[in-house]
């Protein structure tokens, strides 16, 4: 999923400069990838290893090749990087979802108002417009990011997606036929998973047993989590009662 999903199919949007890069990135990726899978289908994977990896059509094989190991190694790794792809994918997956609920054509393009918060993950946004675009099918063209709402210039009947504390997605009528009833439905069943959400966030707090002897940083981590819910409760009841209204 992480590789054959997301990075194969990001790095298809690559600038010329970038692209030898990417391809040498994928290329270590799915040769390690050949490593781990190769006792459980070696067939599928030493065809596969000798015509990528072994052109040159030598006696290697790959039943002889190291397998890979980090015992006694800490991978580098850069956890914002991490962390803002992640938030990224879940942007992307959330204009997939809106898409596939309205049934819109894989033709249309959407032209999305996305309000982000994050100045980092804005960013990100921004540069990865052709992979967006590629991805959850939009007009890169139309594709706008701005800090707050007040910032663009939103239709009042714009489909409005939640996707996550400081994260929103606007879809303007044009691009999709706006059914309120359904809209409604599809915001109430939001609504009501927040609200389970909220209220086991809310008993695990007034619990004394966990309140007490948790980690403070346990403890801390679950009031962060209940008042995003919260914040993204008060979102979605704005929205309801605004289409309530039509």
């Amino acid at each position: 999923d992480e590789f054959g999903d997301w990075y194969v199919e990001v790095s298809k949007t690559r600038s010329e400069e970038d692209q030898a890069a990417s391809q040498r990135a994928l290329s270590y990726s799915f040769e390690v990838c050949l490593k781990l899978l190769h006792p459980f289908v070696p067939h599928v994977t030493e065809y596969l290893w000798q015509k990528l990896f072994n052109s040159a059509g030598d006696d290697r094989a790959l039943m002889t090749e190291a397998y890979p190991s980090i015992e006694g190694t800490t991978l580098a790794q850069d956890a914002e990087a991490v962390a803002l792809f992640n938030d990224w994918k879940e942007l992307v997956r959330a204009m997939r979802n809106i898409r596939a609920e309205y049934n819109i054509e894989p033709a249309i393009k959407t032209g999305p108002t996305i309000v982000c918060g994050d100045d980092a993950l804005a960013d990100v946004i921004r540069r990865e417009t052709k992979a967006l675009a590629l991805l959850a099918k939009v007009d890169p063209e139309r594709v706008t990011v701005v800090k707050t709402k007040a910032d663009a210039v939103i239709e009042d009947d714009a489909v409005q997606l939640v996707v996550s504390d400081g994260l929103e997605v606007f879809l303007p009528q044009q691009d999709l036929a706006k059914d309120v009833k359904k809209e409604l439905d599809r915001l109430s069943t939001q609504l009501k998973k927040l609200v389970k959400d909220i209220g086991g966030l809310e008993g695990r707090l007034g619990n004394p047993g966990f309140a007490d002897k948790a980690p403070a940083d346990v403890v801390e981590a679950t009031r962060a989590q209940l008042a995003e819910k919260l914040e993204q409760k008060a979102t979605l009841d704005a929205s309801i009662a605004e289409l309530e209204k039509q």
